[in-house]
């Protein structure tokens, strides 16, 4: 069985399109090395995707926030640039995308 990849968004203006809830179900990848300061990692799947902490438990936690806050971003980024286009755009559900 392939994992899925589900984003449910709804049509929206521009105004509302941060405001939109992406759901995203889909096991990502934590790559954590000891470091002497605690641990460091990154989520394989997500560029950028980077944090650090005292314990392994922490920096797992830090990579889930960090993973919200990219994608929370990037929401947001691609709301203002929609808003700022001369052309119509249409926003739609994607679906279920198998990875």
């Amino acid at each position: 069985m392939s994992p899925k990849l589900a984003i449910a968004t709804q049509k929206a203006p521009a105004a509302k399109a941060a405001a939109t809830r992406l759901k995203v179900e889909e096991k990502l990848t934590a790559v954590i090395r000891k470091c002497p300061q605690g641990y460091a990692g990154y989520v394989e799947e997500i560029p950028g995707t980077n944090s650090h902490g005292a314990t392994l438990e922490e920096t797992k936690e830090n990579l889930a926030e960090a993973v919200q806050l990219i994608l929370r971003t990037q929401r947001e980024l691609s709301a203002k640039r929609i808003a700022e286009e001369k052309h119509e755009v249409i926003r739609e559900t994607l679906g279920k995308v198998g990875i």
